[in-house]
């Protein structure tokens, strides 16, 4: 990198800082705990039309009811719970139970990429809970007291709800996923992790692959209430023939939300287990 090029970064980086301040989203510290990199990575890697998406929900610029409310006679509040000022914070807060339910949808969605590309399962199911609260609890509440990962989460949670939908994530994330790669022996890096994601979402599917759908589906469908934990349970209540009449993407969806729910529940079970065993030693 020219002299030219660092003098425009730092100054970049000043400003950015100065307005994040300004703004109260972020201070000189937490400001520095942000993957930088990582995030100027991501943008460069989406469409042009996804970037614009990204720019205006971190702007704030959005389409909601308060917008809309700046240029047209209409009520500023949110469509699906009644409360005023419907801005982008409140749209990833919304406690309605349609909006609830989709961002569920969508932790399950994340948790399952999370899997797939190794990251331990504790945290996982820590930041899958922590997307459902939509806001509402802090990523520390949901580690166990002794987890490996609380000081991440204390990290986290300085930056806040905002910083972790908007992509603002601590470099300390980072470093904890090259820990799970390498111990997990997979033939990734971060950067190959992103271009899998990529892969996935454009790559076409043969017809082995749309029989092999059907038949992961056939063999969910013997899976009982007692095999998930209590939120997850609605997954089972679903029209069988009309996933079968279906697409294929609203079944793979289906598979990823079921996978990632009995996951969840081994978890669980795992750590009582564990719990179980470490109060036996301690009392012999």
């Amino acid at each position: 990198m020219g002299v030219k090029q660092s003098i425009y970064d730092e100054w970049g980086r000043v400003v950015a800082q100065e307005l994040m301040r300004e703004r109260g989203i972020a201070d000189t510290r937490t400001f520095n705990l942000i993957a930088w990199d990582a995030v100027e990575g991501a943008m460069a890697s989406f469409s042009t039309g996804f970037s614009t998406f990204v720019t205006k929900f971190v702007s704030h610029f959005g389409g909601t009811k308060k917008m809309l409310g700046h240029w047209q006679d209409t009520s500023k509040s949110c469509p699906s719970c009644g409360q005023p000022n419907e801005d982008m914070s409140h749209v990833t807060r919304c406690q309605e139970e349609g909006r609830a339910q989709m961002r569920t949808e969508s932790a399950h969605v994340v948790a399952q990429w999370l899997l797939d590309t190794h990251m331990d399962e504790e945290l996982v199911e820590g930041l899958m809970d922590y997307i459902i609260a939509g806001g509402t609890k802090q990523l520390v509440e949901l580690l166990d007291d002794d987890s490996e990962y609380l000081d991440y989460a204390r990290e986290h949670d300085q930056l806040g709800w905002d910083s972790f939908l908007e992509g603002r994530i601590s470099s300390s994330l980072l470093e904890i996923q090259r820990d799970c790669l390498h111990r997990s022996g997979a033939y990734m890096t971060i950067g190959k992790c992103n271009a899998r994601t990529h892969l996935k979402k454009v790559e076409g599917r043969t017809q082995e692959d749309h029989d092999r759908v059907r038949t992961e589906v056939r063999d969910l469908l013997a899976v009982q209430p007692e095999d998930l934990l209590p939120e997850h349970r609605h997954l089972l209540d679903f029209d069988a023939e009309a996933l079968g009449q279906g697409s294929t993407r609203d079944r793979l969806l289906w598979l990823n939300r079921m996978e990632t729910a009995k996951e969840a529940k081994l978890a669980v079970n795992r750590r009582r287990t564990q719990h179980e065993e470490n109060r036996g030693d301690g009392l012999r």
